[in-house]
C-alpha cells in the first residue's frame, strides 16, 4: 500500500478510536441475553410437511403470527402461520406473489402479486404486478382489495406497458398495525394521479393506500417540494430482484422500498432525485440542479401533518452543521465517491465519446434504473416513526472517513447500521446513532468490514435486528455480550438492546453452535421481530437451528427472548421460610467516575470476605499481520517447496484490555478500585471524556459463587497540572 494512502487511513483508523471516547456512560447492564430454542414456522402440521422453502418472513405486533413467502405441498405463495394454534393458513397462491406484512392480530395481510389472488395461476392484465390487502376473515374474491389504486377508485392502476414495472409493496414494513394504511411504490409510468386510463403520472412514486376512509383513498407521498406534484424522474430506487437458490422463483416481479410506521402517520423511502423533494442545507458546487436523480438517500415524510408536511432527509435531516450534503452525506448504499461524481458528469463524458459504464458499477446501474436485492436498503420506523433505522455507508455525521483523500485505489466501503431521531430540533450528532462500525479500513474481509445485509427495528425502538458476516465489533456500547463468532464467511442474526447497550448474537443453533452452512442458504437472510422485540423470525437454511429441520432450502424459524426462563404458573401452600439470618445479600454493585489525573474510579460494594477485580477492555487501533498462503503447482515447481507465503500488515480495530486492578476485601462494605490505562494507551486518552471503554468486575470467595458485574464509562482526560522544573544536577 502507498504511504499515500496509509498515511490518512492510520489518521483516521485513530480519529474512529477516539470519537468512541464521547459516547455516555451506560447504567449497568444484563450479563447475557437469552433467547429460546428456534422452532420450525413454516410448516403444515395438518399436511404433516415442511415448506420446500420460506423467506421474507413478517411478524405480526402481537408476535402471533408470521406471515411468510414460500412453497408448501408444490404451490408457492404467502402463507401466514399461527405461532400459538400451528395452524397454517393460505394468504394468497400464486409464482408472483410475496412481500407480506401483517398488521395486529393477524387479520390483515399486504403482498404484492403478478397473478390474480383470487384466481392463481391468471396473470394479471398486461402481466403488471399489483398490491393487495387480504382480510383473513373473508373468504373468497371478497377477501382480497386492491391497494395500488386511484384514490377513490377500486380499480387497479394501468401502466404504460409493464416493462418498467407495476405496483410493489415492501416486506415486513408496508402496513400499518391497524390493517388501514398500505404504502406502495407504483413503479411503472401510472394513472396513479391522472385520469383514468391516462398514464400520466411518472414512474416510481411513493402513495398510501388508507382502507379507513369510504371510498378508500390514495395519498401520493413522493412530491416535489412546495407543491402536490409527483417528482419527476422518480422518488424511489426499485427494481426486479435477483433470483437466488433462495428464491429459485422469482418471487415478484418488482420491489419497494416505502415503510409506514405502525400507527399510519409517517412513510420513509430511499430517495432519488432529492434536490426536488428536500431543502438541502448548501448547494454543491459545480453541480446545482443538474444533480442526477439517481443520487440515493432515505427520506421521511410525516404525512398525518397534511398536505403541507415537508420531505425531510434522514442522514442529514435539518441540521446546517453538516455541510455539503451531499455528497459527503451520502447514505443507503453502497456507493462510492468516484461513482458519484461519475453519475451526473456520465452525460457530459458520453458527449466525449466516452465508453460506457463499467458493467455492474453503481452508475451503470443508476443509469439503467434497475437493481437487485434492494429491500436491504428500506429504511426502518418505529411504531410513532420518530426512530429510523438504516443501513448505510454513511461516515460519522458526514464528515469521516473522508473517502475523497484517496486520489488511486478509492476504497468500496461498505453499509453500516443505525438509528436516527427525526424529533425536530436535535443536531446531526445528537440524532445519529451507530450501531455498527468497520474494524479496517481495507475492506477486503468480511469478519473486519463485510457489508450489514438487513436490519429491522421494534416498534418501541428499543431493539434493531441486523445480519451480517462480521464477527469483530469495536463499539461499545453496544458491546458484543455473547460469544465471539469463530466461523467466518456465514452471516449470523444480531440484536443490538439500545436500552441496555448491548449486542447479542440470536442465530444459535440447537447444538450451541452458530447458524451453519449446511444448507443451500447457510445463516441468516432476512429477519423480522414483533412490537416489543420479544419473538423474533429468521429465514435460513442452516441445518443446526431447529432438529429435525429437512428443508432443501431457505426455512422460517421463530425464537423468543427470554429475561428469564418461562414456566407455567402453578399455586401452593407450603410452610414458612425458615427465619433469615441477617447475613448481606450475596451479590455486588457498581459503580464509576473520573479522577482529575486521568484514573477511572471504581467503587463496589461487596457483601463480605473476599477477592475483588476490575479490568478494563476498549476498542483501539491495532496493527495484525495477514499472511497468504499458495500452494500452486507453478508455485512448487518454481520455488521447490509445498507453500509460499505473502504478508502485510492492517491496522484494524480490536478490543484489549487497557487497564487492570485488584484488591483484597476483609468484610463487607465498599472498596475502591483505581483503574489507569497502561503506557502503551495513554495517547488514546484525549477526548472530552477520554477513552470510552467496558468495565468487568469480579469478586471471588471461598464457598460463594463467583459474582460478576460489567457495566461501561470513560477515562477521563488528565487536568493539566504544572509540575515545577528539576534543578539540575
Amino acid at each position: 500500500m502507498s504511504a499515500r494512502r496509509l498515511g490518512p487511513m492510520l489518521v483516521l483508523v485513530f480519529a474512529l478510536a477516539l470519537a468512541l471516547a464521547c459516547r455516555p456512560v451506560f447504567a449497568p447492564s444484563p450479563a447475557q441475553a437469552a433467547f429460546a430454542p428456534f422452532e420450525l414456522a413454516s410448516t403444515d402440521p395438518e399436511l404433516g410437511l415442511q415448506a420446500e422453502y420460506a423467506y421474507e418472513p413478517a411478524v405480526s405486533p402481537e408476535g402471533r403470527y408470521v406471515a411468510f413467502t414460500g412453497v408448501v405441498a408444490a404451490k408457492h405463495g404467502v402463507y401466514r402461520k399461527d405461532l400459538l394454534t400451528g395452524e397454517l393458513a393460505t394468504v394468497a397462491l400464486g409464482i408472483g406473489a410475496g412481500a407480506p406484512s401483517i398488521s395486529e392480530g393477524g387479520r390483515y395481510v399486504s403482498f404484492t402479486t403478478s397473478e390474480d389472488p383470487a384466481n392463481p395461476g391468471t396473470p394479471l392484465p398486461g402481466g403488471c404486478t399489483q398490491v393487495y390487502r387480504r382480510d383473513m376473515e373473508e373468504t373468497g374474491p371478497d377477501a382480497y382489495e386492491i391497494v395500488s389504486a386511484r384514490s377513490g377508485s377500486e380499480e387497479p392502476l394501468t401502466y404504460e406497458g409493464c416493462s418498467g414495472g407495476g405496483s410493489a409493496s415492501a416486506n415486513r414494513v408496508a402496513i400499518s398495525a391497524d390493517g388501514s394504511k398500505v404504502a406502495f411504490t407504483a413503479i411503472g409510468r401510472s394513472n396513479l394521479t391522472g385520469e383514468a386510463g391516462r398514464t400520466e403520472t411518472p414512474g416510481d412514486q411513493v402513495a398510501v393506500r388508507n382502507f379507513a376512509e369510504t371510498p378508500p383513498a390514495t395519498v401520493l407521498v413522493s412530491v416535489e417540494k412546495g407543491t402536490q406534484n409527483p417528482v419527476s424522474g422518480g422518488a424511489t430506487l426499485s427494481g426486479r430482484p435477483k433470483v437466488t437458490v433462495e428464491t429459485p422463483q422469482i418471487s415478484q416481479d418488482n420491489v419497494s422500498t416505502a415503510s409506514i410506521s405502525a400507527d399510519g402517520t409517517t412513510v420513509a423511502w430511499m430517495g432519488i432525485n432529492v434536490f426536488a423533494q428536500t431543502e438541502l442545507n448548501e448547494p454543491v458546487k459545480g453541480v446545482g440542479e443538474d444533480f442526477p436523480a439517481v443520487y440515493a438517500e432515505p427520506l421521511w415524510r410525516r404525512i398525518a401533518d397534511g398536505p403541507a408536511a415537508p420531505t425531510r432527509r434522514v442522514l442529514a435531516g435539518d441540521d446546517p452543521s453538516a455541510p455539503g450534503c451531499p455528497p459527503e452525506c451520502q447514505g443507503g448504499l453502497d456507493l462510492t465517491w468516484d461513482e458519484q461524481f461519475e453519475i451526473y458528469r456520465w452525460p457530459e463524458l458520453a458527449a466525449k465519446g466516452a465508453a460506457g459504464p463499467r458493467e455492474g458499477s453503481f452508475v451503470e446501474w443508476a443509469l439503467r434504473g434497475v437493481g437487485s436485492e434492494l429491500q436491504a436498503v428500506t429504511p426502518q420506523l418505529s411504531a410513532d416513526g420518530t426512530k429510523v433505522a438504516i443501513l448505510s455507508t454513511q461516515p460519522d455525521y458526514g464528515h469521516l472517513p473522508n473517502f475523497g483523500q484517496f486520489q488511486t485505489e478509492p476504497p468500496n466501503p461498505t453499509a453500516n447500521a443505525f438509528v436516527v431521531n427525526m424529533a425536530p430540533g436535535l443536531t446531526r450528532e445528537q440524532a445519529i446513532t451507530r450501531l455498527t462500525e468497520w474494524a479496517s479500513l481495507e475492506f477486503s474481509s468480511s469478519a473486519l468490514d463485510g457489508p450489514i445485509a438487513d436490519i429491522a427495528i421494534s416498534a418501541d425502538g428499543t431493539r434493531v435486528l441486523f445480519v451480517t458476516e462480521r464477527n469483530v465489533f469495536p463499539l461499545a456500547p453496544p458491546a458484543l455480550i455473547t460469544e465471539r463468532v469463530s466461523q467466518v464467511g456465514i452471516p449470523q442474526l444480531y440484536e443490538a438492546n439500545l436500552q441496555a447497550g448491548t449486542l447479542a448474537l440470536v442465530s444459535q443453533g440447537y447444538n450451541g453452535e452458530p447458524a451453519d452452512a449446511e444448507g443451500k442458504v447457510g445463516g441468516a437472510k432476512g429477519a423480522a421481530l414483533s412490537a416489543d422485540g420479544k419473538v423474533l423470525a429468521l429465514a435460513s437454511g442452516s441445518s443446526n437451528l431447529a432438529d429435525g429441520t429437512v428443508n432443501e432450502g431457505s426455512a422460517v424459524f421463530v425464537t423468543r427472548e427470554q429475561d428469564s426462563p418461562e414456566a407455567p404458573g402453578q399455586q401452593a401452600i407450603t410452610s414458612l421460610p425458615p427465619q433469615q439470618s441477617g447475613e448481606p445479600e450475596w451479590s455486588i454493585s457498581a459503580t464509576a467516575h473520573g479522577s482529575h489525573d486521568g484514573a477511572l474510579l471504581i467503587d463496589v460494594s461487596v457483601p463480605g470476605a473476599g477477592r475483588l477485580a476490575a479490568s478494563a477492555s476498549a476498542p483501539v487501533p491495532v496493527i495484525e499481520k495477514l499472511v497468504r498462503r499458495s500452494r500452486g503447482r507453478a508455485t512448487r515447481r518454481r520455488r521447490g517447496r509445498a507453500a509460499a507465503t505473502r504478508a502485510r500488515t492492517v491496522t484494524v480495530i480490536a478490543s484489549r484490555q487497557v487497564a487492570r486492578a485488584a484488591a483484597a476485601a476483609a468484610g463487607e462494605g465498599v472498596i475502591e478500585l483505581r483503574l489507569v490505562p497502561s503506557s502503551h494507551y495513554h495517547s488514546l486518552v484525549v477526548g472530552r471524556d477520554g477513552l470510552y471503554a467496558t468495565i468487568t468486575v469480579t469478586f471471588a470467595a471461598p464457598g460463594h459463587r463467583k459474582l460478576t458485574e460489567t457495566l461501561q464509562a470513560g477515562f477521563p482526560r488528565p487536568s493539566v497540572i504544572h509540575h515545577p522544573a528539576r534543578p539540575r544536577a
